[in-house]
């Protein structure tokens, strides 16, 4: 735990929370051996010749990397000064962890390299329910002539069972239920969320090699090795977006990382 990086509110300093790159747990090891392949080992035991000199004494090492999720915001607009980090009012209670259905290719839009940390069908923006309070008179929220509101805010809504209590319709013409449950905090206020309530995705990373030196002659000696990043092609998904500001764009992932990678290595010594 630690001071909120950014203050919401510049005279309050006692708002503290978990560090967004905070891992409860994390595993590190690594080690080193020689093959059991060659003369006297446990495969090709009886082999000699050139084919003894071509499989002996080769070396691996490894080293495995685990760690947990992190943690992250889900975010809003600043409301009350410029540097603040804004977080959203929650009017309907959830816990994000317990929604998640994650796999690759589950946004609505069937790509098969985007995901949705929550399966794309749960959530929905809306306007924010604020927007409704902003007076016409004047063409301080509409054009003239227009119908389309100068206010951008917008709202989560989570998708709900037909006749919840508070719930609506939603005008995209799929006629599923919702209720607002994050919505932009008022001009002036914080929102009453809290910051890094969202656990994203820990990771997982096996890299290897392996190397041989054959002596040529007293003097010159060749070594051959061969490296292998992320050897289980284990991928980490990116960061979701967490903005509630987004047009239904919330929880989606774009990104990825951790691609297998081989690399091929000639050293000679002189």
């Amino acid at each position: 735990m630690s001071l909120v990086t950014a203050l919401p509110n510049p005279l309050d300093r006692s708002e503290v929370t978990l560090q967004a790159g905070n891992r409860p747990h994390e595993l590190r090891m690594n080690g080193l051996f020689e093959l059991p392949i060659g003369p006297n080992k446990l495969f090709f035991a009886n082999s000699s010749g050139w084919l003894a000199r071509l499989l002996e004494r080769w070396q691996t090492s490894w080293i495995l990397n685990i760690s947990s999720a992190p943690w992250a915001n889900i975010a809003a607009q600043n409301r009350m000064y410029a540097g603040a980090t804004g977080v959203p009012d929650m009017l309907y209670p959830i816990d994000f962890n317990s929604l998640k259905n994650y796999e690759w290719g589950n946004l609505p839009s069937g790509s098969q390299l985007n995901a949705n940390v929550f399966g794309g069908d749960q959530f929905a923006t809306v306007p924010d329910p604020q927007c409704n309070v902003v007076t016409t008179k004047q063409s301080f929220n509409q054009a003239a002539g227009s119908t389309t509101s100068r206010c951008t805010l917008r709202a989560l809504a989570r998708i709900v069972p037909a006749g919840t209590p508070g719930s609506f319709i939603l005008s995209d013409g799929t006629n599923r239920s919702a209720v607002i449950a994050l919505q932009n905090p008022a001009p002036g206020s914080r929102g009453n969320l809290g910051y890094n309530v969202i656990k994203t995705f820990g990771s997982i990373r096996f890299d290897a090699s392996a190397s041989k030196s054959f002596v040529i002659d007293e003097k010159r000696s060749l070594q051959v090795r061969i490296d292998a990043t992320n050897v289980l092609n284990h991928p980490t998904p990116g960061a979701p977006t967490l903005d509630i500001n987004g047009n239904n764009t919330f929880g989606n992932i774009t990104t990825k990382t951790g691609t297998r990678m081989f690399q091929g290595q000639l050293r000679l010594s002189f």
